[in-house]
Parts: C-alpha cells; sequence; structure tokens
C-alpha cells in the first residue's frame, strides 16, 4: 500500500485502487470501514465455525471408528490369535509327555482328549558328509581268507581283532569289523568304522563316530593296509617345526591352553623330552596330555585324555613350537584358507589358473573361493545359498561337517570337488540319511522327520528310548475361559468408549473461536477452549446410538445348533440403560466348557448354513443378510455388525460401511470422499465466495467515504476562496 499526504488529505493505493481517507470531514474512515466490515463478516465467521466444526467432528467419528477397528482385528478376525470366530480359539488342547527329553508333545484343536503310547527305536537323519581321517590301502583288496585269517583294528589304544574267516565281500568285511569293535571290555558300537572301496577297489576306512580320536587299521596285506596310524580329527596334532634343545633359563616357562584354561609349564631344569612331560603333567595335571617327538624328531602334543578336547601352546622356539609350526589342534574359522593348509591332517590343495582356488558344486549349485578367503566366509555362502544344506565346524570334536536340510531315507546329498581338493579332502566321510522308526499306541511308523503330527497331536522326537512313553491330552480349558474372558473385557470398554461419546454433554456456549477472537487469547487459553468446545460433539448421535443397540441385539437370538445361550454360560447382561455391559461368573463359564466344549465353539462361532461362504454380510441382499444373521453364533453376528459400519468392502450399493461413509478412514480411499468431507468442501466453496463478497463490500465503502472527501475538500476549497475574495 502505498499513502501520500498533503495538507487536511491523506490518499493511500491498495491493490491498484486509490482512496483519500483524509479528515476533511473530520471522519476516521478506517475506522469506520473496519466496524462496518466487522458486522459483514459476521456470515463468513459463522462459516468458518461451521467448518472446524465438521473438522472436530470427523476426527471424533474417525477416533471412534479406530476403536471399532482395533477391537475387529483383535476378536473378530479369523488370522488373529485371540479371534472368537475361530474354532481353535474354543477347542484347545494340551499334551503332556511322560518325559520330554525323550519325546515332547504338543496338540492343535483337531485333537482329542486321551492318551496315547510312544516308543522311538530309530531318529531321522540328515545325509550327511564330513571330516574324518581315512586310512587307504594301497593295494586293491582280495577276500579269499581262511579259518583263522584275522585282522587287528586300533581305536583310541584299543585294539580289536576282526575274525575273517568269514569274510567274502564287501559287505561282510564290514560287519567283521562291526562285530569285532563292539566287543571286548571297551565296546567301540556297531557302524563306528566304516570301510568302503574306491574305484580301484582299494579299501578306505575311515571313523564315522566323532568320538573316535585315532585309530589304525593293522598290516593286513589281503586287503591292501600297510598299518599306518590315522588321527580322526581335520586338524593336525600339534607340532613343532624344528629340533628342540633343552637348554633353559630359571625363568624359562611355557605357556599352554587346555580347553580354555591357561597354564603356565615351568622349563627350569628340563633337559630331556621325560621331563619336559613331568613339567607338563605339573602344570595341567597327569595323564592329560602326551609330549612326543615324530619322525622329523620335533615335538608334538596330543591329548592322553578322551576328555580333553582343544589344546594350544605359545610360541617357544628352544622346543622348536614357532608360528610356523601347528600350534593348536582345532581350527581357528577367521583364518584364511591359505593359512590353514598347514594345519589341516588330509592336506589341502588348491587349483585353477592361479594355483590358488578351491571350486566345488553341492546339490548342482557351484562355490568357488580362493586362498585369501576365511573358512567362514565359505560356510556363510555355502548356508545362504540354495544347495539347502548346513556347513558347520564342530571345536568339541574339531570336525567339518555338511548336512541336507532335509531328514530321512532317500534324501540325498552330491559334493564334488571341480578345483583342488576341499570336499575330498575335509569331507571324506559319508553318513547315510535314514528314517525315523517309532511305535505309536502298538503301531509301528516310519517318518522322514522327527515331528511326527497324528490326530492333531505333535511328537517330537528326541532321543532312542528304551521303553515306552506316555502322552496324555487333554482340554485346555483355561485357555477358553481366558479367550472369552479378555473377549468381554474388551467388549464392555469397548461400549464404554462409545456410550461415553453418546453421554457427554455439548455446550453450545463453546463454540469455535474466530480468528478475531484466537488473537485476544494465549495459546493455553486457546487450547483449553477448544478441549471443552469438542466435548459432546457426538452426544446421542443415532449411528453409535443404533450400532450399540445392534451388538447388545446379537445376544437375544437364539443360535441354531446348540442349546446353550449366553446365560447358560454365566454370562449376563446388565441393563439397557447401561447399553448391555456383560459380567462373567468365571465358575459357571468353566464348568459348561469342560461339559459342553463343542457347544460352547458352536455358540460364538457358528457359520450361517446358507450363506456362510460369502465374506461379507454386505454383499447380500437385505432378505439373505437376515437369513444369515439368524444362522450365525455371536461371533459372527458381531463381525457382521462391525463389518456394516467400518467395512472398507463396497456393498451391492456401491457403499461402505456407515461410519466410513459418515466420516471416512484415514489410509482409505473414503478419508476425502465421505458425507463430512463433502460438507467442508461446499463450506470452502461458500467461504470463498463470500471472501470474494466481502472484498467487494469493504471496496465500495471506500469508494463511497473517498467520494464524499472528495466533495468535502472541493467544498472547503471553494468556501476558502470566497472568503478570501470577499475580504
Amino acid at each position: 500500500m502505498a499513502t501520500t499526504s498533503s495538507g487536511t488529505i491523506t490518499t493511500s493505493t491498495v491493490n491498484g485502487t486509490s482512496r483519500i481517507t483524509g479528515l476533511s470531514s473530520g471522519v476516521d474512515v478506517d475506522s469506520v470501514v473496519k466496524g462496518l466490515m466487522s458486522a459483514e463478516r459476521v456470515k463468513l465467521n459463522k462459516l468458518d465455525q461451521q467448518e472446524e466444526l465438521l473438522e472436530w467432528k470427523q476426527e471424533a467419528y474417525r477416533n471412534v471408528s479406530t476403536s471399532l477397528q482395533t477391537f475387529s482385528t483383535t476378536y473378530l478376525d479369523s488370522m488373529a490369535s485371540t479371534s472368537i470366530i475361530k474354532q481353535s480359539t474354543f477347542l484347545q488342547y494340551e499334551a503332556t509327555s511322560s518325559d520330554d527329553n525323550l519325546i515332547s508333545a504338543s496338540a492343535t484343536s483337531n485333537a482329542k482328549a486321551g492318551n496315547h503310547t510312544l516308543s522311538v527305536s530309530q531318529l531321522a537323519t540328515a545325509q550327511t558328509l564330513k571330516s574324518s581321517g581315512a586310512a587307504k590301502a594301497t593295494s586293491a583288496a582280495s577276500y579269499g581268507f581262511s579259518a583263522g585269517d584275522t585282522w587287528s583294528i586300533s581305536v583310541d589304544g584299543i585294539s580289536y581283532s576282526v575274525d575273517l574267516a568269514s569274510v567274502t565281500n564287501l559287505a561282510s568285511l564290514q560287519e567283521a569289523i562291526d562285530k569285532a569293535t563292539n566287543s571286548g571290555s571297551v565296546a567301540v558300537g556297531y557302524g563306528k568304522l566304516a570301510v568302503q572301496a574306491d574305484s580301484a577297489g582299494k579299501l578306505v576306512m575311515t571313523a564315522a563316530d566323532n568320538s573316535i580320536l585315532s585309530f589304525t587299521p593293522g598290516a593286513q596285506s589281503s586287503l591292501g593296509f600297510d598299518g599306518t596310524a590315522v588321527t580322526a580329527n581335520v586338524t593336525k596334532n600339534i607340532q613343532g617345526s624344528a629340533t628342540p634343545s633343552y637348554s633353559f633359563a630359571s625363568t624359562d616357562t611355557w605357556k599352554l591352553t587346555v580347553d580354555g584354561a591357561e597354564r603356565t609349564v615351568n622349563l627350569s631344569g628340563v633337559t630331556n623330552l621325560s621331563m619336559l612331560q613331568s613339567a607338563v603333567d605339573t602344570a595341567v595335571g597327569a595323564g592329560k596330555l602326551k609330549v612326543s617327538t615324530n619322525t622329523s624328531g620335533y615335538l608334538t602334543v596330543i591329548a592322553a585324555d578322551s576328555g580333553v578336547q582343544a589344546i594350544a601352546v605359545a610360541e617357544q622356539s628352544t622346543l622348536g613350537f614357532t608360528s610356523s609350526g601347528v600350534l593348536s589342534n582345532r581350527l581357528t574359522t577367521s583364518e584364511t584358507l591359505s593359512e590353514l593348509v598347514a594345519k589341516i591332517n588330509p592336506s589341502l590343495q588348491f587349483g585353477g589358473t592361479d594355483s590358488d582356488e578351491i571350486a566345488f558344486s553341492i546339490n548342482g549349485v557351484n562355490f568357488t573361493f580362493d586362498a585369501s578367503d576365511t573358512l567362514t566366509s565359505v560356510m556363510n555362502s555355502i548356508n545362504k545359498s540354495d544347495a539347502k544344506v548346513t556347513m558347520s565346524y564342530d571345536t568339541v570334536n574339531d570336525r567339518l561337517a555338511l548336512v541336507s536340510n532335509t531328514t530321512g531315507a532317500g534324501t540325498t546329498l552330491t559334493a564334488t570337488d571341480t578345483e583342488g581338493n576341499f570336499i575330498s579332502s575335509l569331507l571324506n566321510c559319508s553318513v547315510a540319511a535314514q528314517d525315523a522308526k517309532l511305535k505309536l499306541d502298538g503301531k509301528e511308523l516310519t517318518r522322514s522327520s522327527n515331528t511326527v503330527a497324528v490326530d492333531g497331536v505333535t511328537y517330537t522326537l528326541n532321543k532312542v528310548t528304551s521303553s515306552e512313553v506316555s502322552v496324555g491330552v487333554k482340554q485346555n480349558t483355561e485357555s477358553t475361559v481366558s479367550a472369552i474372558v479378555k473377549f468381554v473385557d474388551a467388549y464392555n470398554s469397548l461400549i464404554t468408549t462409545v456410550k461415553g461419546k453418546l453421554q457427554e454433554d455439548y455446550d453450545r456456549d463453546y463454540t469455535p473461536l474466530t480468528a478475531e477472537q484466537k488473537r485476544s487469547m494465549s495459546d493455553t487459553e486457546i487450547t483449553a477452549w477448544e478441549k471443552k468446545a469438542k466435548v459432546g460433539l457426538l452426544e446421542r448421535d443415532s449411528l453409535l446410538d443404533s450400532f450399540l443397540t445392534e451388538l447388545r441385539e446379537a445376544f437375544l437370538v437364539k443360535v441354531p445348533g446348540t442349546t446353550l445361550t449366553l446365560d447358560a454360560l454365566g454370562i449376563t447382561s446388565s441393563s439397557y440403560e447401561d447399553y448391555g455391559k456383560l459380567t462373567i461368573n468365571e465358575s459357571t463359564l468353566r464348568s459348561v466348557i469342560q461339559s459342553d466344549p463343542d457347544g460352547v465353539m458352536t455358540l460364538f462361532t457358528q457359520k450361517s448354513s446358507s450363506y456362510g461362504s460369502t465374506s461379507s454380510a454386505r454383499l447380500l441382499s437385505g432378505t439373505e443378510q437376515t437369513t444369515r444373521y439368524n444362522e450365525e453364533g455371536y461371533g459372527m453376528r458381531f463381525y457382521d455388525i462391525f463389518q456394516n459400519y467400518i467395512g472398507t468392502t463396497r456393498d451391492t450399493n456401491g457403499t461402505k460401511g456407515l461410519l466410513v461413509e459418515k466420516a471416512g478412514l484415514a489410509n482409505d480411499g473414503s478419508a476425502s470422499d465421505n458425507t463430512l468431507s463433502d460438507a467442508m468442501t461446499d463450506l470452502k466453496e461458500r467461504i470463498t465466495n463470500e471472501e470474494k463478497r466481502l472484498s467487494q463490500v469493504q471496496e465500495r465503502y471506500y469508494a463511497e467515504y473517498t467520494n464524499m472527501e472528495t466533495y468535502l475538500n472541493t467544498l472547503s476549497a471553494q468556501m476558502s476562496s470566497f472568503s478570501n475574495s470577499s475580504s
């Protein structure tokens, strides 16, 4: 606005229009126009207040709709764990095993109360490739044995004699080995040493049991063995890389770690191997570790006690233990493949163009790694692939294992090297998959998994049993009681919320504030005023009143298919004035559930026999809806009532739920397409038109006063001129 002054005249320009608002008339034109416009703005203020009132009312409706949605998704959604419209909520069973360590059990809604007996003779396993020391024959085997022919096999220092008299082929040789190793003062057990033949007919013996630390198939020329001892672990024994000397100072020590416990060996006075052994025994305990020399004269350390697992030694150059030797009998998976070469018992070899790669295929999935990759990265890549296997390293038993993710006989696991020998050297022992074998209630069953589901009861087979395990199945009454109590509590809470909105008193003295009123108030005062103004916006609302009435009446219509009623369950309704809130006698409810669980389930979950396949009653005609309603249980009736008010699926008339059509829902197409939004759009248009009219009225007032000032100023000038000429 530009303003200029001359004498008693003030000229201003607003929006290109010149106004004379001087005091020739003695009138404060701006104040007069402001007063006139204040009266003119009464209609616009009312329109603004109506718009804000509609916004508040829409917000109030949506808050109620949110409460309804929360209740519906919690108790009326067939996917919800707390739903009262699905049968599993009411038919819940629990299974109890006499020994969970052997067989654990759980029951579904399809179970029946009763008792069962089980025994397990064999667990299901997956096919496995694992690391194991292998004794390889130097020539092909022949089976021309006579009476008295034997073969000596040593397992962890204990000798077993294999009777070869009846051995005529590979299968009978395996039987003879199993028979021998499962006898004597210490029985190894059947299948613990496995013998196979390669493509040239040369025998290969491997330790199929993780508990075997070492074994020696004795010399047997007919079978092609030369009597070489084999360590079953994947990692080499601890060994030095130089010839030891025994010139120690009085302060010289040597650190050893045995199964996580660090010990210090006092080397003072140690002058030979025997004295070193004594010093080690003093530090870690007698009979735990054995120190010896290998064919190169270097020191080696092994576990002399089968209970000792992980061993690590510190560098001790005088004893010949340096970084170039093997200082631990366990792998560190964070080390690279090239760093592990010196530690691995079957020699790891690389291939490829640069001779620094390993490549292999597992179940048709190809993998390639180079010498700089760690064992961890190799395992992670395999486990995340589509090969459907899991590779792991067992630090206790020092084994690498590749296990199929599927258990049961008939499953296959194929793994083949394409560069290097990772598979053939580190996963050289194959253990076939097997089925679970059990007897349930006297009937023998064979399953590919250790999880066996029969007639609604799932049995988890944990161990082979030596006697029968009993499993009892009974109805879980308390879970059903809890489900109904929670539903009733939530129902009463919802009734309280909606009823509270209906009974709030609306104070018409607290209307939405105009812009002018807000300018004279503080923010705190405005907030307090609007909080009061929003109370009672849904007072006696017909939609919400009808909603509560329909819920209450849903309990009054008998449910076909059962003689039970709400009262029979110990659930009673309060007065009409309280909108039918419910109270529960839990003792009565519990008793009815125990005596008639199917009836209780029917009372809540029954679907219409005529129109139960229709997802929502809103898709049916009025007559069809009535039929469906009368055939339904309480839960399904509630579902239809809620859908009638907050459903977002359009019915045959193209409309959504009543509250959705009225006020819309956030994050739905109805957010801007509803009755209140349409009314607000109309009001906005009226407000815009009224603002244009007021602008025109204000311009007219200023034009009139400008003309008046111009005329008065001209008259004043003429009078002044006349007065001057008369004098």
